[in-house]
């Protein structure tokens, strides 16, 4: 029973180590608003967030979703399959980018 214990007990320490590896390498950046230049282009995109699907940000298009002080922008995805998932990988990276 000691013996099972301590098998349990060193997979799962190499179980939590091996967990924080994605932490521990870094992620996606995150990009504040004030870092945004002050005039973003009408549209930006398009890009792909997987196999068969494309994005595009169009600006003033009188959604209330704002990436800056009041200038709205619609974000329209087109396409069919899966897409891979947002907090694994940024899919607006013109945003960072493009200036």
């Amino acid at each position: 029973m000691q013996k099972l214990r301590k098998i349990a007990s060193i997979f799962l320490v190499f179980a939590l180590v091996f967990g924080m590896v994605p932490t521990i390498t870094g992620g996606t950046e995150v990009v504040k608003a004030e870092e945004l230049p002050e005039e973003l282009p009408d549209t930006i995109g398009p890009g792909n967030c997987g196999e068969n699907i494309t994005w595009t940000l169009t600006k003033d298009t009188g959604v209330e979703w704002d990436l800056q002080q009041g200038k709205p922008y619609r974000l329209t995805l087109t396409g069919t399959g899966d897409m891979p998932d947002f907090f694994q990988m940024m899919i607006f990276p013109g945003i960072r980018t493009e200036r």
